[in-house]
Formats: C-alpha cells, sequence, structure tokens
C-alpha cells in the first residue's frame, strides 16, 4: 500500500513538473513572439516616419522651385524613389529653367545632349546537353561465336569468333552547364553644359530606351528653342 502510494505521489510529482516545464516554454514563446511583433511594429513605423519626412522635404522643395519659376510644365521622374527631387527632371519653360535631378540649369548654360548606348557584358548560366556513344559487345553472341569459332578452327578460331561477335553503339545524354556572355545595352543621357570644370551631366536609364529618348529629345528641343530666342 505504502509502495503504492509513493508511485503516485511520484506520478503527480512529475506530471506538475511536466506542466509547469510547458507552461513557462509556451511563456517564453509568447514573450518571444511579443518581442518580435513589438520590433516590427517599431520598424514599420520608423519607415513610415522616414516616408512622412522625405515627402514634406520633396513637397517643400517643389513649392520652392514653383514660386521662383512658376508652374512646372514637365516632371520626369527617372528613379524609383518618386518622393526624392533627385529622382525628378523638371522643366519651368516660362523660366527657361531646367532642373536636373536637383540642380537648376538655364536653359542658355545647355549646349549638346545625346544618348550613349553603354554595353554589359555578363555571364549567363546554361545548360546543353550533348551526346556520349559508347559501343557494347553482347556477351551471348561473343560467347556463342567463340565457342564456334574454338569448335571450328581452334583457339585462333574461337579469338576471331568473339572478335567478330555483334557490337551495339548507345548513346547516353550527358548534361552540362556552361557559361556565355550575355550582352544588356544600358542607355545613359548625356547633358552637356556650359562649365568648364563639370561639363558632362549624366542620367542613367538602365534598360528603359524610351525614356531615354524621351529626355535626349526634349532637351535637344530646349537647345533648339535656346538658339531661335537668340537670333
Amino acid at each position: 500500500m505504502l509502495t503504492a502510494l509513493i508511485w503516485i505521489v511520484a506520478i503527480l510529482l512529475a506530471v506538475f513538473v511536466v506542466k509547469a516545464l510547458c507552461d513557462h516554454g509556451r511563456e517564453q514563446n509568447q514573450k518571444k513572439q511579443e518581442e518580435k511583433e513589438a520590433r516590427l511594429r517599431t520598424y514599420k513605423e520608423d519607415l513610415e516616419r522616414k516616408r512622412i519626412q522625405r515627402q514634406a522635404e520633396y513637397d517643400a522643395r517643389v513649392k520652392e522651385f514653383s514660386d521662383k519659376y512658376g508652374a512646372c510644365d514637365v516632371d520626369l521622374c527617372v528613379k524609383y524613389n518618386t518622393d526624392s527631387i533627385e529622382s525628378h527632371i523638371y522643366v519651368h519653360d516660362k523660366s527657361s529653367m531646367l532642373i536636373l535631378l536637383g540642380e537648376e540649369i538655364p536653359y542658355n548654360r545647355i549646349v549638346g545632349c545625346s544618348l550613349v548606348e553603354v554595353p554589359e557584358v555578363t555571364k549567363k548560366a546554361v545548360t546543353e546537353m550533348t551526346e556520349e556513344t559508347v559501343s557494347k559487345t553482347s556477351t551471348g553472341s561473343m560467347l556463342g561465336r567463340a565457342l564456334v569459332g574454338g569448335v571450328l578452327l581452334g583457339p585462333v578460331g574461337a579469338v576471331v569468333g568473339g572478335a567478330t561477335a555483334k557490337r551495339k553503339t548507345e548513346a547516353t545524354p550527358v548534361y552540362k552547364t556552361v557559361y556565355k556572355d550575355e550582352v544588356k545595352i544600358k542607355y545613359v543621357v548625356q547633358i552637356t553644359v556650359n562649365d568648364l570644370n563639370n561639363p558632362v551631366r549624366s542620367v542613367m536609364f538602365g534598360s528603359r530606351k524610351e525614356e531615354a529618348l524621351h529626355l535626349e529629345s526634349m532637351v535637344n528641343l530646349i537647345i533648339a528653342k535656346t538658339k531661335s530666342y537668340e537670333k
């Protein structure tokens, strides 16, 4: 009876310990999850705060340009972060002012514009299949011909008979990875300004050819328009 009681107490104690450990583990996991969610909320709030700040700075700069040069006639965004002045090209035609990625350039300082194609070579992995041919001699055919040759012509006949056994050619596909050159064209618009120390302004468009052509045409129109006024 005493032994049974001891066993019961031991089992209850073990159950209590296991339950306490499980509860502690759940509490730790819940605490870690709450800390993770709190860090994520803080991170998102920080991102949102920075976005709002960038937007406010962007709006203030746009208003500054509008106050100085009047309404913007063309707003061309050339980069993905649209809330940055350094991503935009503004044309204030009435004031003859081009604002190029944050730099204010009067029309009469622009002397040239060209579209440059820059090849970019990268290595691309390509899987190719080739075939390897293997000739196999039929074992049954070789033994049979050797026996026949041996019977008819002796040892020499056996060798000859084995050599004339049927051979089968099999093609086995072999796959291998090779690296080939892949050429991609990057488009850059180069604007030449009347500045001996820094005459070229480059605007990178990556593979966006149409946008690059649009900027080149627009700047060349500005140059032509300025020359017609000077005559």
